[in-house]
């Protein structure tokens, strides 16, 4: 019943027409999503045996290498002998008269992410060709063959002005108009040798709407732990001016190792007070835990580590050599990392233990996971382990099978729109076995220390402008020069 519900859902979404009619690539694999799922939630793969992968395969009218790493993926449930997917289909090179359209112009950045309109731009600037004309012209195309039509209301419904609430994890047939287009040049670019193959691989994975790992984990609910601010002034309940906030327990607290497992990172908003009228959250925090070792008496200041290691090292996984690109977490083996094993600020060296994860997917099907930069363990301490998957997070584990490091996630519901540059309800940590941690530690002469960064915000009303207040902190570093 699941396969042929979500299979319903998804004909449902695009106009009743099955895979064998579309008109776009980023539809077909879409529509392929479905039974993947289904393969994913069936304890006996045997029970989808009346799934046929050349039945599937002969239906599809478009191809993409999309397309191709999903029916892969297909294959390692169905099997299959001498499938044969439909060649690329090229593009009609724009006329000399063309211009591009007033619509296309105002709203790609509205019913696409604005990433892709910037790597549009990246490649126009680096190949010297007319990539963003091609791209509109294309879409145009689509749009006429499918039938779809590019509608301002529509356009105004979804994006509205830039000061009002803000739509934020949808899908249109505009949008998948756009995305094919984008994707439809983005191979005929590559074809024609004008981009690499990784250049190539990387920002065509990106059209798909979710990381195949992170969709088997559901969210949590917020841990009873978790900041918490308590509301000073009953009366005030405005938001129009930035207030310090007062926690229930202090983020502090937070470090504390008289656990087996201890907090190495927490990330998200701040939950709002019980008693406030304000729903959502208003204000945010990072705490990311580093090693660390001092060599002389430079210090350096809480924003120097912030700016080297908040956000990075990233870990990326070169497209070519992943044979699954649309599952990061399972690609462990694969990973690498933007930094060397260690940084030197000034007279401190600092062992990033947090990196973020750079996956090839633009999430907008798990939207609240790319709000905050998914957090993984660095490369120098999770080497020796083994991913495990579950329902609710992910862990590393020993040779043994316990859980050495677990990652989980919240979210407290999700509205349909909410204020620009405001927090989602959502937050992500990760916690380590404390014998682990401090036997790493130990070899390298190093202890730990955390950054804690906290946004305040306040906002008038929906067309004011969000103001911001960042107060970032050293927590448990000490001067004591490493011998």
């Amino acid at each position: 019943g699941f396969v042929f519900y979500l299979t319903f859902r998804c004909v449902r979404y695009f106009g009743g027409s099955p895979i064998q009619g579309q008109k776009m690539e980023s539809a077909v694999a879409i529509g392929l999503l479905p039974l993947i799922k289904a393969f994913y939630n069936s304890e006996n793969h045997n029970d989808l045996s009346f799934i046929d992968l050349t039945t599937i395969v002969n239906s599809i009218p478009l191809n993409s290498v999309v397309i191709e790493k999903l029916i892969q993926e297909l294959s390692l449930y169905i099997p299959a002998e001498n499938i044969k997917l439909p060649d690329y289909k090229d593009y009609s090179p724009y006329p000399s008269t063309y211009s591009i359209g007033a619509f296309f112009t105002k709203y790609v950045n509205t019913f696409l992410a604005p990433i892709y309109r910037n790597r549009a731009d990246e490649i126009e600037s680096k190949t010297y060709k007319p990539f963003l004309k091609q791209w509109a012209f294309t879409a145009d195309e689509i749009a006429e063959e499918a039938g779809v039509r590019f509608n301002a209301n529509q356009a105004n419904y979804y994006g509205r002005s830039e000061h009002d609430s803000f739509l934020t994890g949808f899908s249109t047939k505009i949008s998948e108009v756009c995305r094919s287009a984008f994707l439809r040049i983005l191979q005929s670019f590559y074809m024609n040798g004008d981009i690499t193959y990784d250049f190539y691989l990387e920002y065509a994975y990106a059209t798909l709407p979710i990381d195949l790992s992170k969709w088997e984990i559901l969210p949590n609910q917020i841990p009873d732990w978790w900041p918490q601010q308590i509301q000073i002034d009953k009366n005030d309940q405005s938001r129009e001016h930035i207030r310090p906030v007062t926690f229930k327990n202090p983020i502090e607290d937070l470090i504390r190792d008289d656990k087996q497992n201890i907090l190495l990172a927490a990330e998200g908003s701040i939950c709002p007070s019980n008693e406030s009228k304000l729903s959502d959250p208003e204000h945010s925090f990072s705490l990311i835990g580093f090693a660390y070792k001092i060599l002389g008496s430079q210090i350096p200041s809480s924003e120097d580590l912030a700016e080297n290691i908040l956000y990075s090292p990233s870990l990326v996984i070169i497209p070519s050599r992943s044979d699954r690109p649309f599952h990061f977490l399972e690609n462990q083996k694969e990973y690498l990392t933007t930094k060397n094993d260690y940084i030197r600020i000034k007279d401190m060296i600092v062992y990033p233990l947090i990196a973020r994860e750079r996956d090839l997917c633009i999430a907008l099907w798990q939207y609240f996971r790319d709000f905050e930069v998914p957090i993984n363990l660095n490369l120098p301490l999770s080497q020796n382990l083994k991913l495990s998957i579950n329902h609710n997070g992910w862990a590393y584990q020993n040779e043994n099978g316990e859980n050495i490091v677990a990652y989980a996630d919240w979210l407290n519901g999700l509205k349909e729109r909410y204020e620009r540059e405001m927090p989602i309800p959502h937050g992500q940590f990760i916690t380590i076995d404390k014998q682990y941690l401090y036997q790493w530690m130990e070899e390298k002469g190093v202890r730990i220390g955390y950054i804690l960064k906290i946004v305040y915000r306040a906002k008038k009303d929906s067309y004011g402008e969000v103001r911001k207040f960042e107060d970032i902190k050293l927590l448990n570093v000490s001067p004591i020069i490493t011998p």
